[in-house]
């Protein structure tokens, strides 16, 4: 762990546990562990891979959910964690698995709501008595503060956790928007895929741009979910243009080295 300016710390965990016994396993950062989540100070992304021996604590610390296998093959899980100002993000990827947030462990008072993204492979997700099944790219939105179970069939996720203090002023209603397939071809839902997969590797190393950063992430949530009017207007103006922008940088660095281009 280091400081940056007085302000900022980083730390990057690597563990793998199929090669090391637990007892030998490195502890996760004592900050990531808090009430209500994580709190990655300074922003910074933390790469985390677990097998077994660290599921339960990972599924207890961290996502607070219960974390099942539900093939015959060895468990395996990686995960690369973000906080901003107001949000975090968790992209897992890993074997299949069944996880459940149980009536039990809503006692945590964690009353959020979750934007889950199937970024490959496929997701089952069971709440309010409805079922959802994700493709490629599709995603639904989770209410925290009920119980809930996704089953992955292995692939990749990525879920965008927003405080309702922080979201519920921004949509016509929280509880309406849960459960409700967004389909891949959403331009708010494209648009919220790159600009959040790009801070992995571009975090803003400032607190005045991460907050605006997730400003923008809360406007594009809102708008894939359904902003109301209001909030619409101010995020067509400030999320979705940021985004618009981001866009068109990210393609263009990808097609840079394109002759084709030239």
């Amino acid at each position: 762990m280091r400081g940056v300016d007085g302000s900022m710390m980083e730390e990057r965990g690597r563990a793998r546990e199929r090669h090391l016994p637990p007892s030998s396993q490195p502890a996760l950062p004592e900050y990531l562990s808090v009430a209500g989540g994580l709190r990655l100070v300074g922003g910074r992304p933390l790469n985390y891979a677990f097998g077994r021996g660290r599921r339960d604590f990972f599924a207890r610390q961290i996502a607070h959910v219960d974390i099942q296998p539900t093939s015959d093959l060895p468990f395996h899980a990686e995960a690369t964690l973000l906080a901003c100002p107001g949000l975090r993000a968790q992209w897992i990827s890993g074997s299949p698995v069944r996880l459940e947030r149980t009536a039990k462990m809503l006692a945590d008072g964690d009353d959020s709501l979750v934007l889950l993204i199937a970024t490959s492979g496929r997701l089952t997700i069971t709440q309010r008595g409805s079922e959802v099944l994700l493709g490629a790219a599709e995603a639904v939105a989770l209410l925290r503060a009920e119980p809930a179970q996704i089953i992955a069939a292995g692939g990749d996720r990525l879920g965008v956790v927003i405080p309702r203090a922080s979201i519920a002023p921004l949509v016509c209603d929280v509880e309406s928007a849960a459960m409700r397939l967004i389909p891949n071809h959403n331009e708010s839902l494209r648009l919220l895929i790159t600009y959040i997969g790009m801070l992995p590797n571009q975090t803003p190393r400032t607190a005045g741009l991460r907050h605006l950063c997730a400003t923008h992430i809360c406007d594009l949530v809102a708008m894939a979910v359904g902003a109301n009017r209001d909030a619409t207007e101010i995020a067509s103006a400030r999320g979705m243009r940021a985004a618009r922008l981001q866009a068109v940088l990210a393609d263009i660095l990808t097609n840079a080295a394109d002759p084709g281009l030239q």
